[in-house]
């Protein structure tokens, strides 16, 4: 049971959930799905300061008036947060220029296990080639890896049909490993094999 990707997830008990959890804030990991919707609108009906920790940022491509009716959407829709926990530094430039004031945004990066940086030169040998046994890769294979979410907006199928492009010495000596999940993984699955383009999806 249970929605497969975050977009899929419904609202359903969220009221009741938000209820038994007794908070003093409701903290919301985006604003774009329904799920990230009814949960704003549940905050607000239940009088709870609203926190964003989202990933934001303005490298996407706009036109002209998209890049202004949506810094107008965005200026309108973050008067309803109380605080903001930008991930990284382009997103709290972006809420910067939104015109978040400073005392309202709080850094909140991802946090990253650093032990495998840690290894001896020897350990991390050893490491790499258990890795790459993995996807049968030899010491003469390129592994590409595509770590995201495979969904549209993401173009994961970029990857497969470059690799497609190659040269076909190269191509055969080429594996590509999806980290990730979502809505394209099994037409991506089909379009590799089609393609005839060494690929793994580790999900």
């Amino acid at each position: 049971g249970g929605a497969s990707y975050y977009s899929d997830v419904g609202s359903e008990g969220l009221t009741q959930a938000i209820i038994a959890q007794k908070g003093s804030a409701l903290m919301i990991l985006g604003y774009a799905s329904g799920f990230d919707r009814s949960a704003r609108a549940i905050g607000t009906s239940m009088r709870l300061p609203l926190i964003l920790r989202a990933e934001t940022t303005d490298l996407t491509p706009r036109s002209f008036i998209k890049a202004a009716f949506r810094t107008l959407y965005l200026k309108s829709l973050y008067r309803k947060f109380h605080a903001f926990n930008p991930i990284g530094t382009r997103s709290r430039e972006h809420f910067v220029r939104i015109g978040v004031p400073n005392e309202r945004l709080f850094q909140s990066p991802y946090c990253v296990d650093d032990s495998n940086f840690e290894l001896s030169d020897a350990a991390h040998s050893a490491y790499r080639r258990q890795s790459r046994a993995l996807f049968g890769a030899d010491d003469s294979d390129k592994v590409l890896i595509f770590s995201g979410k495979l969904i549209p907006i993401k173009a994961p199928e970029m990857i497969l049909r470059a690799v497609n492009s190659l040269p076909p010495p190269i191509k055969s000596k080429t594996i590509v490993v999806f980290l990730g999940d979502g809505s394209l993984r099994e037409q991506l699955r089909l379009e590799s094999n089609k393609l005839n383009v060494r690929a793994h999806f580790l999900g």
